[in-house]
C-alpha cells in the first residue's frame, strides 16, 4: 500500500506578525507549536487595538459568502430528509460510506 502524506503551511499562532510553517495535514496545534496558543478573542482583540484588519470579512466577501451558502440552505429546507446523526469524533454517518464506496473508493484512516 502506498501513503501519501499532505503537507500544508501554517500561520505560528499569537501575535507578532505573519510566519509561516510547514506541518503535515492532521496538525495538531499542541503538537507542532510548543508556546502559549491565545485564547479565542485575545487575537482578535490585538488586532483590533493595532488597527489591523486583517482577521474581518469585507461587505463584499460576506455577500458572496452568504450568496454561495444561500442556495444550499435552501434546498435543504426543499429536501424531504433528515440530516443523518451520527456520534462526535467519529468520520460521520454510515451514509458517508456508501457514498464513497459506489464509485469503488473508500476513506482510509491512519493509525495514531
Amino acid at each position: 500500500m502506498r501513503v501519501v502524506k499532505l503537507l500544508m503551511m501554517s500561520k505560528d499562532p499569537g501575535p507578532g506578525g505573519m510566519r509561516l510553517r510547514e506541518v503535515p495535514l492532521n496538525l495538531s496545534f499542541a503538537q507542532a507549536f510548543a508556546e502559549r496558543t491565545p485564547e479565542a478573542y485575545e487575537r482578535l482583540l490585538l488586532d483590533v487595538i493595532r488597527g489591523s484588519q486583517t482577521l474581518f470579512m469585507r461587505r463584499d466577501e460576506l455577500e458572496a459568502a452568504w450568496n454561495w451558502v444561500d442556495p444550499i440552505r435552501e434546498a435543504w429546507d426543499r429536501s424531504q430528509e433528515s440530516p443523518q446523526p451520527y456520534t462526535a469524533g467519529t468520520w460521520g454517518p454510515t451514509g458517508s460510506i456508501a457514498l464513497i464506496e459506489r464509485d469503488g473508493r473508500t476513506w482510509f484512516e491512519e493509525d495514531d
